[in-house]
């Protein structure tokens, strides 16, 4: 058996926020595991770790393996720690200003939003393609790409999807 991954991300499946942190790391190749955390209510070394007692947390076990150290609360925090701990494939603009924008734009477009569509899906709802054509087919084209597909299917296996039509 291989070493564990240095990336840790401490959450449930089945939250979008979560899930926007996994398609990232696996858009850019990146191994790591997800360990499931309830917060409801949150545990104290959870509560250690981040204070908001809010899903996700990434621990990175190169930079400190318990408590405070190596962790980072928020899925926009994480991503943007990621994309430069990682930056190949780029998925924020190099250019500095552009950066800035991207991360403000992040909380609202893009991942973030296909990840909440999961979300929908998986309640039974779906996207009225004859009110949102452009949306309904966006929704479609990013739930394909590899990174959202092979998340989508997991997270199938734990909560079977309504009977739905995107």
């Amino acid at each position: 058996m291989g070493e564990a991954a240095d990336l840790v991300i401490y959450g449930m499946k089945g939250s979008p926020f979560v899930r926007k942190v996994q398609v990232l790391l696996a858009e850019k190749g990146v191994d790591f595991e997800v360990k499931g955390v309830n917060i409801f209510p949150a545990p104290e070394w959870f509560a250690e770790i981040n204070p908001a007692k809010r899903i996700p947390v990434l621990r990175d076990r190169s930079v400190g393996a318990e408590g405070v150290a190596g962790t980072i609360p928020d899925s926009s925090a994480i991503c943007a720690y990621l994309e430069r701990k990682h930056p190949e494939p780029a998925l924020y603009p190099k250019d500095a200003f552009a950066y800035g924008r991207a991360l403000w734009l992040e909380e609202y477009v893009d991942i973030a939003v296909a990840a909440q569509f999961v979300n929908l899906r998986l309640a039974g709802g779906s996207v009225d393609a004859a009110c949102w054509p452009k949306l309904a087919a966006y929704a479609l084209r990013i739930h394909a790409r590899p990174s959202f597909a092979a998340c989508i299917e997991d997270e199938n296996r734990l909560f079977p999807p309504g009977d739905y039509e995107l």
